[in-house]
């Protein structure tokens, strides 16, 4: 599942590139030099002297392994909930989650962040407390779900005022 999801990444990022190439008249060519400045990004032209680069990868990082986690524990309450009548509910959450994860997964790229080396972590340890609450009881199996919603929101708000503080027109595509 990694190898597909940096495969994936690495073709939004050559996609990006690619028309980045184009609009700067290289049409065709793939090479380093044609594609674009190693400073700039392509699909924004924001460079990266233009922004707080520790802060925005430790808020990327840390988001992407969330939204990984949070995606990992709805897969586990999927496997022992799915045809119960919380089903439909839980499947709905995981695939906002998932819209969410694959933003993620764009900004890593974009940004250029790279992702925590606990996400072998992550993947068995969110799977497993999806699994661990389901077993529990469809109840147990919520309110793990409002908790870990409940303090995603906490910790984005805490981001967004973090970016506030700084320069709000410097981060308004990671604001949105």
């Amino acid at each position: 599942m990694a190898k597909a999801a940096v495969g994936s990444g690495l073709l939004l990022l050559r996609e990006q590139c690619r028309r980045c190439a184009h609009r700067e008249g290289a049409e065709g060519k793939w090479g380093l030099q044609s594609i674009c400045s190693p400073s700039r990004f392509c699909s924004t032209r924001i460079t990266l002297d233009d922004i707080n680069k520790p802060v925005i990868d430790r808020i990327i990082r840390v988001d992407h392994a969330g939204e990984y986690g949070a995606n990992r524990i709805y897969a586990g309450q999927m496997a022992v909930l799915s045809r119960s009548s919380v089903g439909p509910v839980i499947r709905q959450m995981w695939d906002q989650e998932k819209d969410h994860l694959k933003k993620m997964k764009e900004l890593v790229i974009l940004y250029r962040v790279r992702p925590t080396v606990l996400l072998p972590l992550w993947n068995i340890a969110g799977f497993m407390l999806g699994v661990g609450t389901a077993l529990l009881g469809k109840q147990a199996a919520m309110a793990c779900t409002v908790a870990v919603e409940e303090s995603i929101a906490v910790h984005y708000n805490n981001q967004i005022r973090t970016l506030l503080e700084e320069d709000p027109e410097k981060y308004k595509e990671l604001l949105e």
